[in-house]
This record gives structure tokens, sequence and C-alpha cells, in this order.
């Protein structure tokens, strides 16, 4: 019997090593920018503040898939080709995961928008500012 070709994976797999890198170096900003939203403006309304926590837990549970997805294709199925093959589970969870996130922001979006854009009253307590567009 033959020994399998070895294929060659760093088009494929060595992306996931890159794609994590960048994941993480991404959700470590979106952790400083919650941080900063959630000290500087808590007096917005408390459905904003829950939707701004509920995307933030969504993509950090996304990133956990991927952490899981590149744990268990780097390194429980190293030198594993034919099991390189099957889509895990944690990939599977990952595109579900995504849709949820994409139609939260949709959603949402356009009260973001309708809230920052409105002409303040004298009532309001603080100016909206352009740094809470860094919020999404």
């Amino acid at each position: 019997m033959e020994p399998l070709e070895r294929p060659d994976i760093t088009l494929t797999y060595g992306m996931i090593e890159l794609g994590m890198a960048l994941a993480m170096f991404l959700t470590g900003i979106a952790t400083l920018q919650i941080w900063n939203y959630l000290s500087t403006y808590y007096q917005d309304s408390k459905l904003l503040i829950s939707t701004v926590i509920s995307v933030y837990v969504m993509d950090s549970v996304h990133t956990a898939f991927l952490l899981h997805a590149s744990f268990h294709y780097l390194v429980q199925s190293f030198g594993d080709y034919e099991a390189l093959n099957a889509v895990s589970w944690s990939i599977e969870a990952c595109v579900i995961m995504n849709g949820f996130i994409a139609f939260a922001v949709q959603v949402c979006t356009p009260q973001f928008y309708t809230d920052v854009t409105r002409v303040p009253t004298a009532f309001d307590h603080r100016p909206f500012t352009a740094s809470e567009f860094t919020v999404y």
C-alpha cells in the first residue's frame, strides 16, 4: 500500500493561523472599545447598552469557536490528512453565529444612527460625539 501523498496545506491551514492572529487582535480592540463605551456612556438607554453587550458576547463566542476549529485542525488532527478534509462542528457553529451577529447589527444600526444624528434638545445632558461611531 502506497503512503498518502502529503498535500500542501500552507494555503489553507496556514491561513487559519494568520486569521486567528488577526481575529484575536481585533477581539482585543473590541474589548477595549466596550470598556471605554461602558465607562464613558453609562447614561445611554438600557436597550442600546444591552445591544452593544450582546453583540460583543456573540463576537466573543464566535472567536471561541474559531479557536476550537484552529485547535482541532492544527493540533488534534496534525498529520492526519483525511481528518483535515472533514468540517468540524465549530466551523458550522461559526457560520451560524456569524449570521446572528450580522442580523443583530443590521437590525440595530438604523436605531443607532437615529440616536446619533438627532438634534440635541435643551433637556439633553451631553452632546453626541464622534467617538460613539467607534462602538460599532
